[in-house]
């Protein structure tokens, strides 16, 4: 356990609902902070506790959080892996993080697939900076109502896409593969791109391509904590928070 303070989160879906634990926390309304959420007992990983997260832990549940707040606590902490245990927290009035919004999730998926680009066969890199340009742009374009270059973008992403649908996927690039062309279908899809399991796979696709060309576990492991810090950092500007 920790008594030292620690800025917190929590990502939820809609209506405050947790996806992990099919809960609902009482948000925020008329000014005043969401109705706290207790539990009683010892702390216990996987068994008992608040879930909450550290701005380093975010990476790992965006595939659940279309919306992201800020989160209160008091009492006993334990910090563990990838999360942080509360007994007793809620959400602040104003705790939820507006700039995590459809543009930010958007260019955020993109900035993820860039991490790769080194990892994909030199022959086919240049193709999918391109994509992933267009993805950019198109995304900017949708979200600032810019019908006519959406409609522009929306071809050239089209034949983007069908361009990156024929790099051959061999087994060195098929994870960075999968990270550019998952973040071409984020930046792209229709209405919130924050949905179950999109963020997760790119998130996932990244840090496996990076970590595929380790010779070893311990390389693995170096290989991770970088890739995982560049996204920190990343979604940190994107959510104007400090780690």
């Amino acid at each position: 356990m920790t008594n030292r303070h620690l800025n917190l989160f929590k990502p939820l879906l809609d209506d405050g609902i947790d996806y992990f634990h099919d809960h609902k926390w009482i948000l925020p309304s008329n000014g005043q902070n969401g109705i706290p959420c207790e539990t009683q007992g010892e702390l216990v990983l996987n068994e008992n506790g608040l879930h909450l997260c550290r701005a380093e832990d975010l990476i790992y549940y965006l595939y659940a959080a279309p919306h992201i707040f800020r989160v209160e606590y008091e009492g006993d902490i334990v910090v563990c892996p990838q999360r942080v245990l509360a007994s007793k927290a809620w959400i602040p009035a104003k705790g939820e993080l507006n700039s995590w919004d459809e543009i930010s999730q958007r260019l955020f998926a993109c900035d993820c697939a860039s991490l790769v680009l080194d990892n994909i066969q030199e022959e086919y890199r240049f193709l999918c900076a391109n994509l992933i340009k267009a993805s950019i742009a198109y995304a900017i374009a949708s979200s600032l109502d810019m019908a006519a270059n959406e409609n522009y973008f929306e071809q050239h992403l089209i034949q983007a896409r069908e361009k990156v649908e024929s790099i051959p996927k061999h087994e060195e690039n098929v994870l960075s593969w999968q990270a550019v062309r998952a973040a071409l279908i984020t930046a792209a899809m229709e209405g919130s791109p924050a949905r179950p399991n999109k963020f997760g796979f790119i998130a996932y696709s990244v840090v496996q391509s990076d970590t595929q060309r380790a010779e070893s576990e311990e390389e693995s492991h170096v290989i991770e904590t970088d890739i995982c810090n560049k996204m920190t950092n990343i979604l940190c500007n994107y959510l104007n928070i400090q780690r």
